[in-house]
């Protein structure tokens, strides 16, 4: 650490504070590992830093933290390797790759609604529906959130509750053909 420049030292420092902010909102182990490989980079070995009021709750020692978070791969690492799984019509692997994605990442609505995608292609419909409302609530503004309820709840034959997502969904994508003729196979199934 002695060759590393002072501006080097204080970035580290600002990022180890930015991620000690980052806690005080939101603790979650993904941030404690960040901010604890910004101490290491330090040499900063105490995990908290003196700004904190928040403790590490879950006593993870700074370098098994280091070590488990340098050997993670990262969501857009793990986003590709799932669009790639999935295009390839492996979705068993697609499904896994979007889980450890959202494990990084539990607010990307995209994520939960590719991971949809590849539920309602195992047949997996009810999960499908979990990962679509789970994307609709992240992002009410999602067409495609709503595409996936519907054809999920089509599957579960759900046809009243599939109706409004697809009549949600259809208004966020007024020239949608796919919407419209859902819509047409829930009237259909309803009469």
């Amino acid at each position: 650490m002695a060759s590393a420049s002072v501006s080097d030292l204080l970035m580290k420092a600002e990022e180890a504070d930015l991620y000690t902010q980052a806690i005080d909102l939101n603790p979650n182990a993904e941030l404690f590992a960040d901010r604890a490989l910004a101490n290491i980079e330090l040499a900063n070995f105490t995990v908290v830093s003196p700004k904190s009021t928040k403790s590490n709750p879950f006593q993870i020692p700074p370098i098994i933290i280091a070590a488990h978070r340098s050997s993670m791969a990262s969501v857009s690492d793990l986003l590709m390797k799932a669009k790639e799984a999935f295009i390839d019509d492996h979705f068993e692997l697609a499904v896994d790759l979007y889980s450890q994605a959202i494990d990084l990442n539990s607010s990307n609505a995209e994520l939960f609604a590719d991971r949809a995608q590849a539920n309602i292609k195992l047949a997996n419909f009810t999960e499908a529906v979990a990962d679509a409302n789970k994307a609709i609530q992240l992002d009410p503004s999602m067409a495609k959130a709503y595409l996936r309820k519907g054809t999920a709840c089509i599957k579960l034959e759900e046809y009243q509750t599939a109706k409004a997502a697809l009549q949600a969904g259809s208004s966020l994508a007024p020239g949608d053909s796919r919407f419209t003729n859902l819509i047409k196979e829930c009237d259909q199934r309803i009469a």
